[in-house]
């Protein structure tokens, strides 16, 4: 009967420290695509300009103006800083997921 409840015991030690490196291994990921995403996040956002219209609200409310009618652009709303922020963006996550996939490939080749 001892014997019966020590085997138990020790594959369930065994089980346990089993979870406990997966629950690392996958933490660790979870972690570092958090971190690229946060970084290319910040990083963009402190090198591109904001856009038009979502620049930070002062804490007092402004007098109201009379509503102006605008002159009307050729342009369509694009300009070239919208299309330089839109390539921005796509270079960096293309690159935040190739640096993601080489973690990846690396992280599997060490658990082989």
């Amino acid at each position: 009967m001892k014997e019966t409840v020590e085997s138990y015991r020790q594959q369930m030690d065994a089980q346990w420290q089993e979870l406990k490196g997966d629950a690392t291994h996958y933490g660790k990921q979870a972690l570092v695509i958090g971190g690229v995403v946060a970084g290319v996040y910040l990083l963009m956002d402190a090198l591109l300009p904001a856009e038009d219209g979502t620049e930070e609200q002062p804490l007092t409310p402004a007098p109201v103006k009379p509503d102006v009618p605008r002159p009307k652009s050729t342009d369509d709303g694009l300009s070239v800083g919208t299309a330089l922020r839109g390539l921005a963006w796509t270079f960096a996550v293309g690159w935040a997921r190739k640096q993601l996939t080489h973690f990846v490939e690396a992280e599997k080749k060490t658990d082989a």
